[in-house]
């Protein structure tokens, strides 16, 4: 397995075998027990500098190049990354409410699937605030006025919709042993 630190440098090639850039940054998934790579940044056409999908692009990966799975007028260059293209595709938008919403399912074989949904009402800011978390945690306000990015890893971890969705399992899985003696 490669470093990540290694792959800076690379040389891009679209599927038809054409250089279309060098690796000059990368997006990873850091929250899991090895790094995944998510976005590959590289100077593209006129020297811009653009960002990628890993996932949806790169169709194979070695020590001496990357090789993309369509040719290089088929990319989808972002210069954005998601919470800015949020921001952009919401800017004068004044309805802001939104929900982080998760859903867990719990499936046994011959029996009913059950499914817990957790939500976390909050607003939309017009800018990112706080350190923390991830994704889009600096733009979501929750009512107590912090933003997930700004708020303790504790207090996420007890009001987030994750946490909601897990507690609503863990009734269900209650009422389920209860049935069951």
């Amino acid at each position: 397995m490669p470093y990540l630190s290694q792959i800076l440098g690379t040389p891009v090639f679209d599927a038809s075998g054409e250089k279309i850039g060098n690796v000059s940054d990368l997006g990873a998934a850091v929250g899991e027990v090895f790094p995944r790579i998510t976005a590959l940044a590289f100077k593209g056409p006129a020297k811009v500098p653009f960002m990628i999908s890993w996932r949806k692009y790169v169709q194979s990966y070695d020590d001496d190049r990357i090789v993309l799975n369509v040719d290089a007028a088929e990319v989808r260059f972002s210069y954005l990354q998601p919470n800015e293209l949020l921001l952009r595709r919401m800017r004068g938008k004044t309805q802001r409410d939104c929900a982080f919403v998760s859903a867990i399912a719990l499936a046994r074989p011959g029996e009913k699937t059950l499914i817990a949904e957790g939500t976390c009402p909050g607003k939309l800011l017009d800018a990112p605030r706080g350190n923390g978390g991830f994704g889009y945690d600096p733009l979501f306000l929750y009512e107590n006025g912090e933003t997930f990015a700004e708020m303790s890893q504790e207090t996420k971890n007890r009001v987030s919709h994750r946490a909601r969705a897990c507690e609503k399992m863990r009734e269900m899985m209650k009422e389920l042993q209860a049935c069951e003696h």
